[in-house]
């Protein structure tokens, strides 16, 4: 084969890996095997949504970024019913306090992967943080691997996919954070719902940056002129 030939390929292959790669990141996390395993139920127009408020030892179970030290996760699954088209934005999400009746709304993983490594970086302390890959699989295994934070054991989709690791890093306060936000910013998408069209059930988590004592919390969910509310228990 000619090397113009082959440099053609590549600068293809490289930019089908691009693209398989952004759409793996923007995957969200399988749902549940029905609305009835999540803490609290609700249906709106043919779609049925169930959530969860994740505690602190969930989240430091499930994500490898110290999220949980500014942040509060709401896992989220939406089940249309067959042959139903729903279109989900982050937008139509929010968490409302109950006791101070103020509304929180999710906030994205750049700004949250930022938040999270300035605050990292302000303390002398140990930092546990993500490390990132990409590599390509056949399909048909599980979903993560054994050790894995949030492993289910689902079969995952062929293809390109991205793999987060764990990083150690010992600094104080004023040196420059050993976490990349980039890295960080990579897991959290990973983990977020989706935007798009959902026509099979879907999930992800919700991140809300939320002052102490407000709890408790009801999460509401907009679908066109309609509001879902569910309150977390």
């Amino acid at each position: 084969m000619k090397p113009s030939r082959c440099f053609a390929l590549g600068l293809s292959l490289a930019a089908l890996l691009a693209t398989a790669a952004v759409a793996a990141m923007q995957r969200g996390i399988p749902a549940r095997r029905s609305v009835a395993d999540y803490a609290v139920q609700g249906r709106l127009d043919g779609v049925a949504v169930g959530a969860r408020l994740l505690t602190a030892r969930e989240v430091r179970a499930r994500f490898v970024t110290e999220v949980s030290r500014c942040y509060l996760v709401v896992e989220a699954g939406l089940f249309p019913a067959p042959g139903k088209l729903t279109s989900v934005a982050p937008a139509d999400f929010t968490l409302v306090s109950l006791s101070t009746h103020k509304v929180f709304t999710p906030e994205s993983p750049q700004v949250v992967a930022y938040a999270v490594s300035k605050s990292q970086a302000s303390e002398t302390r140990v930092t546990v943080y993500p490390t990132v890959g990409v590599g390509y699989g056949t399909g048909g295994g599980p979903w993560g691997y054994p050790g894995y934070p949030g492993y289910l054991g689902y079969p995952a989709p062929g293809g390109v996919y991205t793999s987060v690791g764990v990083g150690v890093g010992i600094g104080s306060a004023g040196e420059p954070s050993s976490a990349d936000p980039a890295t960080m910013q990579t897991e959290l998408t990973d983990k977020s719902l989706p935007k798009g069209t959902f026509s099979s059930p879907g999930a992800g988590s919700f991140y809300f940056r939320v002052p102490p004592h407000q709890g408790p919390f009801q999460l509401r969910y907009r679908l066109g002129r309609k509001t879902l509310s569910l309150r977390l228990p």
